[in-house]
């Protein structure tokens, strides 16, 4: 049924000429900046190799990093949960919202709390979830799911963003983008999600800067010579 119900919708959003033109559009100013950011690089391919070596060796050896992380994580007071399912992962989740007789989390981007449906799950425990990236954000004032994994709000045009805004955020009608943006998540929820400040960042002294600079860059360095020719299709597919 579920099938049949996809291949009914998807036939209509293929033939909404309207739907197509916002894509269209919204694809054409994500070019636009994929392009103003390949300037950035003198040879892209050596950086595409390197992220190409980086994600599959980092697959390669995801149960060790794990649990790197959950040691590293667990020494700085921080506690790691392993769930097995989605059903195991939301009754953690509630457990510790239950604890602290949560009423509102605020939740960064995540395609994981996505496929187990967390905002659904936080509501029928009476917990409200505010989305702090702004196109996810968008969506869940709309009551739909993000419609691209990068860019949740790409089937929508600034219009219709607008139209969302005024209509549960009761702000006034613009069609001035900058204007609109302003109303997006709440700050609180904003400086929940992005943590450290630009200007705490630009408080630390100039040479610790240079060495956190320096130390990331030796990371993402892979060794001479091992670019596979998998990792090199790999960042292509």
């Amino acid at each position: 049924m579920k099938a049949e119900q996809f291949q009914k919708d998807a036939e209509a959003k293929a033939f909404d000429r309207e739907h197509r033109r916002k894509i269209r559009f919204n694809i054409g100013k994500y070019d636009a900046a994929v392009s103003a950011g390949m300037k950035l690089y003198h040879n892209h391919e050596p950086a595409r190799d390197r992220g190409a070596y980086l994600k599959a060796t980092v697959l390669e050896k995801l149960d060790e990093y794990l649990l790197q992380f959950e040691a590293a994580f667990k020494a700085r007071g921080g506690r790691v949960i392993w769930a097995r399912d989605a059903a195991e992962a939301l009754a953690e989740i509630g457990k510790l919202t239950a604890a602290r007789n949560t009423k509102t989390v605020v939740k960064a981007k995540s395609m994981t709390t996505e496929e187990i449906h967390l905002n659904k799950y936080l509501a029928t425990q009476g917990v409200e979830s505010v989305e702090t990236d702004l196109g996810e954000y968008i969506v869940q004032l709309n009551g739909e799911r993000p419609y691209h994994i990068v860019t949740p709000a790409m089937h929508l045009s600034k219009a219709d963003i607008n139209n969302i805004f005024v209509k549960h955020l009761g702000t006034e009608s613009t069609d001035d983008a900058q204007q609109a943006r302003a109303h997006g998540p709440p700050p609180a929820a904003q400086q929940v999600h992005h943590g450290r400040s630009g200007r705490d960042r630009r408080q630390l002294p100039h040479r610790q800067r240079r060495r956190r600079g320096r130390d990331r860059e030796r990371r993402q360095r892979p060794p001479v010579g091992h670019v596979s020719e998998a990792a090199h299709c790999y960042s292509r597919h």
